[in-house]
């Protein structure tokens, strides 16, 4: 597919995600199901919740118009597969919205999809270190892409704290991974994550506020997670040196709940209870309004996608270094960060 026709296409379907979105997001308001405040939560008082379905429903809709308007582009296998798990975990998260499902039991669900996921997008071959590619065993690369799958599923529904954070975030990266698929030449990456950019975009006039009308709640959450962790495995399995680009763009993410995992492991505290440990949650607590929290998670998902994307016309995307440098120093940046506030010196 040449690039015009590309731009167009993806164009065409994100303005029938966007619309869709927007829609269906905003009927969730009169629903009636409420995020009721607990020990984890931001705000104070019930707010509806499962806003996210209008992301679900956002993907759907460039779906069908894929298949309406282009019935001859892309995967056909590879999107009803996607489709058909994101599905599955969007009504895990409904269920979990509505009923509230156990935590063990969620963990055990959301890792059972995430097992069967590289049956869908394929398993990565090698790790780039640069000019070579370590070829790894189909197993060692099979357990690697169903536990990416499940980290980023898990990270970005802990990162669903902060009015227009999760959303604003996870929007601008995933245009990044849309960006990144269209020049390397992968229509299929491109179509959903920038149709899932959209959704996205959709959903936030009623959640990136001071005060949120409508939440994204886990139907959304554990969707957006799920559909962007398949679309860079699939990045990855098409072509080994775009391996890091996922891992690179959602980092930020990654960075706070794992290092908060560390933290929460050395104080002896209940890894599955609910909890506002979160850098975002510190910065909140020390008087940081959601939108700004939002905003400093902005820059750092713009700088990511900058990274990227000069990264793959470089080259330098396929240098493990630079991940492994990335990594170093989000990690020295978060220690650093949380030293500051907890000391009450930032």
């Amino acid at each position: 597919m040449s690039g015009p026709a590309l731009y167009f296409i993806v164009l065409h379907l994100m303005g029938f995600a966007f619309f869709v979105s927007l829609t269906v997001s905003g009927l969730m308001r009169a629903a009636r199901i409420t995020d009721a405040p607990n020990a984890r939560s931001s705000h104070t008082v019930p707010t509806p919740t499962a806003g996210g379905l209008g992301i679900v429903a956002g993907l759907a809709a460039a779906l069908i118009g894929l298949r309406l308007f282009y019935p001859h582009t892309g995967n056909a296998g590879l999107y009803a597969g996607l489709a058909g798990l994101g599905l599955l975990i969007a009504a895990l998260g409904f269920l979990d919205d509505r009923f509230i499902v156990p935590t063990k039991l969620k963990f055990i669900l959301i890792g059972l999809i995430a097992a069967v996921t590289p049956t869908v997008t394929g398993v990565p071959s090698g790790l780039p270190m640069g000019g070579i590619i370590i070829t790894l065993p189909f197993a060692a690369g099979y357990i690697g892409a169903a536990l990416w799958v499940f980290v980023v599923i898990n990270a970005v529904n802990f990162m669903d704290g902060a009015n227009g954070l999760m959303g604003t975030f996870m929007m601008l990266i995933s245009a990044g991974l849309c960006a990144a698929a269209m020049m390397t030449g992968n229509a299929d990456i491109a179509l959903i994550s920038g149709s899932l950019a959209a959704g996205l975009a959709g959903f936030l006039p009623y959640n990136a506020r001071r005060k949120a009308v409508v939440f994204c709640g886990d139907t959304g959450a554990l969707f957006t997670g799920f559909l962007f962790a398949a679309c860079a495995l699939r990045l990855g399995h098409g072509n080994a040196g775009l391996v890091y680009v996922g891992p690179i763009l959602i980092l930020p993410f990654l960075v706070d709940v794992l290092c908060t995992i560390c933290v929460r492991a050395s104080r002896k505290e209940n890894l599955l209870s609910a909890h506002k440990s979160h850098l975002y949650h510190l910065m909140m607590a020390r008087g940081a309004g959601h939108l700004k929290v939002t905003y400093v998670y902005a820059l750092w998902a713009v700088m990511m996608i900058l990274i990227v994307l000069v990264g793959i016309v470089t080259g330098m995307i396929a240098v493990a270094s630079l991940m492994v440098m990335l990594t170093i120093f989000g990690c020295w940046r978060y220690v650093r960060a949380r030293r500051q506030m907890e000391s009450g010196t930032l």
